[in-house]
């Protein structure tokens, strides 16, 4: 497989988002060191409509890549590990869907990473619970795999720190 020079590769866990927007009854401010914090208070055993539900592709490095592609004409490409479930294909599709190249998305036995993002748009807030699955527990071994698909790129956009840490490796 040729090397590639891209604009931006992004890098982290790939994660399916599913948001749904409701209106909280309550909600509750606690102040902490590093300022005030508004929590959403969903009563437990409640059973309330939702008022919108969706489905995207998320991850930091992910909604960059995304974003980016809307923008402009950009070789962009995307470096993680998927498992080998509907919901990985799913993932990969719509990173083509929105022209970003899939060839450095390692495949193998696991899960995708999974979110479920609760909005209030009255408060312009939201609550995400997350699996990072299995694009969380990439090794130096993977990076080294995949470390040929990609020229250096002109930018890379992290999920999180430890991908750093990862990215460290490319070059070790």
């Amino acid at each position: 497989m040729p090397k590639r020079r891209f604009h931006l590769v992004g890098i982290g866990p790939l994660f399916e988002d599913l948001i749904v927007d409701v209106q909280a009854k309550y909600t509750h401010e606690i102040r902490y060191e590093r300022g005030m914090m508004k929590h959403l208070c969903l009563e437990a055993g409640l059973k309330e409509a939702a008022t919108r539900f969706g489905r995207s592709t998320g991850g930091s490095a992910a909604n960059v890549v995304c974003t980016l592609s809307r923008l402009g004409d950009y070789s962009l490409g995307y470096f993680t590990k998927l498992g080998l479930d509907a919901i990985s294909e799913w993932l990969i599709n719509d990173l083509r869907g929105f022209g970003v190249n899939t060839d450095g998305i390692i495949r193998e036995e696991g899960e995708a990473g999974a979110s479920i993002i609760v909005t209030d748009p009255t408060i312009r807030d939201r609550s995400i619970i997350s699996h990072r699955g299995i694009g969380d527990i990439m090794s130096p071994i993977d990076i080294r795999r995949k470390k040929n698909t990609f020229l250096t790129p002109n930018g890379t956009t992290l999920t999180a720190s430890q991908e750093l840490q990862r990215l460290k490796q490319l070059w070790i």
